[in-house]
């Protein structure tokens, strides 16, 4: 029975990632370029930003994944993943990633950076644009404890 839930769970994560992949391609050629990945960074942080203060907190995160929006988890349980629960960065450790002013709040400024940066990590070809695999593989190691 547990078997089952987890190759459930899995595929529906599997989906969830396939989906925001393919929302994310804006011109559907099975890559997200640079400029697709940051107006996909833009139009979540405007999403996380239910306030509308220019900057998103964790309790901000926390309630854009309690919605079920694709490609957030609220706290540390990584709803669909295929790891083990609580293994999965929470919101709050997310922005001390990115934080570069240690207010506890990621600023549109600071997200751009981070969203940046995470690019260009995970082109690991180098050919300016990122498959799907290359997203999976980025975002599986940049969400665990170290």
């Amino acid at each position: 029975m547990l078997a089952v839930i987890a190759i459930g769970s899995a595929i529906a994560g599997n989906q969830a990632r396939n989906a925001h992949f393919a929302s994310m391609d804006g011109n559907g050629d099975g890559v997200i370029s640079a400029s697709e990945h940051a107006a996909g960074a833009a139009a979540m942080f405007t999403a996380m930003d239910s306030d509308k203060d220019g900057t998103v907190t964790a309790a901000e995160m926390d309630a854009m994944a309690a919605g079920g929006h694709v490609g957030k988890h609220a706290g540390k349980t990584p709803a669909g993943d295929a790891g083990e629960a609580g293994s999965e960065l929470s919101s709050a450790e997310k922005i001390a990633m990115l934080d570069q002013d240690g207010d506890g709040k990621l600023s549109r400024a600071e997200h751009e950076v981070g969203a940046r940066s995470m690019f260009a990590k995970s082109d690991t070809n180098l050919d300016g644009n990122l498959s799907a695999s290359e997203m999976a593989a980025a975002r599986a190691s940049m969400m665990q404890h170290d």
